[in-house]
């Protein structure tokens, strides 16, 4: 959805909402956005409506379930280097991928709300920015601890978040997404 404002229209920029169905990822959602910010000058900023929430499976998904019970902080409840989550959790993930390409001169600004995992969530998400020589990125990567109000702190099965950045010579292409790419790596976790 563009944004309509005078102040950054006459700045030659534009602004679009990133908006989706639904108001949030249940489990095993995925999305998959491209932007590509041309050479020459081209500015864009990207933001959201709200925070990104990523509902668990369950009890804890929309619409109430019991709450989590609050633990107590101690070290005893910290995994195992070779208790990594477990098959079934990546088995359901929800997924979010955002590939970008800014051309010469070009800037792209990416600002969304937090990602905010609810009890028994696994989200992984990757964002790649393709950026030719000249070309500028901003991007903030933020996550909310979960529903406090109900308890919830960290208590998401998953977390995965990847940023690559690369520099393109202006007559390169960028190389096609590979998801199976992804994929393998949730295969190589704690091993």
């Amino acid at each position: 959805v563009p944004v309509r404002s005078s102040s950054v229209a006459s700045r030659g920029a534009a602004v679009v909402a990133v908006g989706s169905y639904g108001g949030g990822f249940v489990h095993g959602d995925s999305s998959d956005l491209r932007v590509n910010v041309k050479a020459g000058g081209a500015r864009l900023g990207l933001i959201t409506q709200g925070h990104g929430r990523v509902y668990g499976r369950g009890g804890g998904s929309r619409g109430g379930g019991s709450s989590p019970r609050r633990k107590e902080c101690s070290n005893d409840d910290a995994p195992s280097p070779s208790s990594s989550s477990s098959s079934s959790s990546t088995s359901i993930m929800s997924r979010s991928y955002l590939h970008a390409r800014v051309g010469c001169e070009s800037t792209l600004v990416v600002a969304p709300d937090p990602i905010v995992p609810y009890a028994r969530s696994s989200f992984s998400q990757v964002q790649r920015y393709d950026v030719e020589r000249g070309g500028s990125v901003v991007a903030i990567d933020w996550f909310g601890a979960g529903r406090l109000s109900r308890g919830e702190r960290w208590d998401m099965e998953l977390l995965r978040s990847r940023t690559e950045l690369r520099r393109l010579e202006e007559d390169e292409d960028e190389e096609e997404w590979d998801e199976d790419e992804d994929e393998d790596d949730e295969g190589k976790e704690g091993k």
